[in-house]
């Protein structure tokens, strides 16, 4: 069954790939990289479920609607092209400057942790204790994410000054912190660092285009595998000879009901299962209003679930814990609004949503590889989450490096002396042709961007 669903697969790989890659005017970037994780997301897993071989034409109606609205939201200001959006943005790579803001994010993340809840790393030692931890300790847990997110950055900081050495060690324990915790996000962050340093790389004509494309197109399918390893690993068996067999036997399974293709298997699910709901509510977009509510902490908003926890509850009934679920689909969201439309709409939402949090990013710390590891971070992220969701992953992942880097750069940065400038003045103020040029140095002064 594998053998069979990865055949079925590589020609829609290939093809999909190649006109995306047209698409964009041959330029390897943030499009390709949604068109990649969309075609594994919503078209990988149904070659393993033979008995969903009918969807395939919606499914595959959802990939190329889905492509196409985000393409047209991200380069809608750039005359349909992303080569024109990000040559036209400033450089600025003071890649000191932004490790040393990932650092104090790290410290200040792990120093609280260890503060208030001194025994969380032996409590997420088990796949239970991190569902209990999600559930019970919200804030904890954005505290994780920003250790996990503040080690991606110095992952990259590392490699641009090529301690080569510091850098695969900050991986490995990105690596060892998610098989630990079985918490895939430091999976998603190494990763998203390592391909976002690629890119970059390639856009400075480092890595040329055949590499890159033969990476994206060998490398994110065998993520499959990659996560099939890693559930082994997160069950928490230890001897090797019986993690190989379980492996095994998950690989003999595929394409059998209640088995887990990867990470792919939750979103795909719960889309598939909006595709077969005959009594679908049509939402008409009421979603993006309502799910408002998530942008709210919980301790104001009260016991509102927003379209993740709502699935899951319903799923799992009187079972139901909070941080239990199967993740969600943008594309479910889609068709509850618009039907098979609502695939456009949604990649056009995300579209501007990603053009809007890149430019803003950059305007902050210029275009490196730091602005493309939040973009690709939160284009995978996206792939299991709902619009308003996506709002709430920047805010929570994106954001307070962010406000850290603004924080540091407001306190370093060296004040105007004003004490100096009133004596200039006043003694300039003695000779007429002085006191010109001081006025216009004040001027120029006044309107100087900060």
């Amino acid at each position: 069954m594998l053998i069979a669903g990865f055949q079925g697969f590589l020609v829609i790989w290939v093809v999909m790939l190649a006109l995306v890659y047209g698409l964009s005017g041959r330029f390897i970037g943030v499009t390709l990289f949604f068109a990649a994780t969309t075609t594994l997301y919503v078209l990988l897993p149904n070659q393993f479920f033979p008995s969903d071989a009918d969807l395939f034409g919606l499914l595959l109606s959802t990939v190329v609607l889905g492509i196409l609205g985000f393409y047209v939201g991200l380069t809608a200001f750039s005359g349909l092209s992303e080569r024109r959006l990000f040559a036209g943005l400033p450089p600025r790579a003071d890649l000191d400057k932004i490790a040393r803001a990932a650092v104090v994010l790290l410290t200040l993340a792990l120093g609280t942790l260890f503060v208030l809840r001194p025994d969380f790393i032996v409590y997420l030692g088990t796949y239970q204790g991190r569902v209990d931890f999600s559930g019970n300790y919200g804030p904890l847990v954005f505290l994780l994410n920003q250790g996990v997110i503040a080690i991606a950055i110095l992952i990259i900081w590392a490699y641009r000054h090529q301690r080569f050495v510091l850098a695969f060690a900050l991986s490995a324990i990105e690596v060892f912190w998610a098989v630990y915790s079985s918490a895939k996000i430091s999976l998603l962050a190494v990763s998203a660092a390592w391909l976002a340093i690629a890119l970059f790389a390639n856009w400075k004509n480092r890595v040329r285009n055949w590499i890159m494309i033969f990476s994206i197109g060998i490398l994110l399918p065998c993520s499959l595998l990659i996560m099939m390893t890693y559930a082994v690993l997160r069950s928490g068996i230890t001897d090797p000879d019986l993690a190989l067999t379980l492996l095994a036997n998950n690989l003999d399974r595929l394409g059998s009901a209640g088995v887990d293709v990867g990470d792919f298997s939750g979103p795909y699910w719960v889309f598939t299962q909006h595709l077969r709901n005959d009594f679908l509510d049509l939402t008409l977009g009421s979603t993006y209003i309502e799910q408002l509510l998530v942008l709210i902490p919980r301790v104001l908003r009260g016991e509102f679930l927003d379209l993740t926890d709502a699935f899951a509850k319903e799923q799992y009934g009187a079972a139901y814990l909070p941080g239990l679920g199967f993740a969600f689909s943008p594309w479910a969201e889609g068709y509850m609004n618009f039907r098979v439309v609502g695939a456009f709409v949604q990649g056009l939402l995300f579209g501007l949503f990603s053009r809007y949090l890149l430019t803003s990013t950059v305007r902050l710390i210029g275009l490196n590889e730091i602005a493309l590891f939040f973009q690709i971070f939160l284009i995978t992220y996206f792939e299991r989450n709902h619009f308003v969701g996506q709002i709430k992953a920047t805010i929570v992942y994106c954001l307070p490096f962010l406000v850290t880097w603004a924080a540091l750069e407001l306190v370093m940065r060296r004040p105007m002396s004003h004490l100096q400038t009133a004596l200039a003045a006043s003694t300039v103020g003695k000779i007429g042709a002085a006191i010109g040029r001081a006025n216009r140095t004040i001027g120029q002064e006044s309107t100087h961007p900060r």
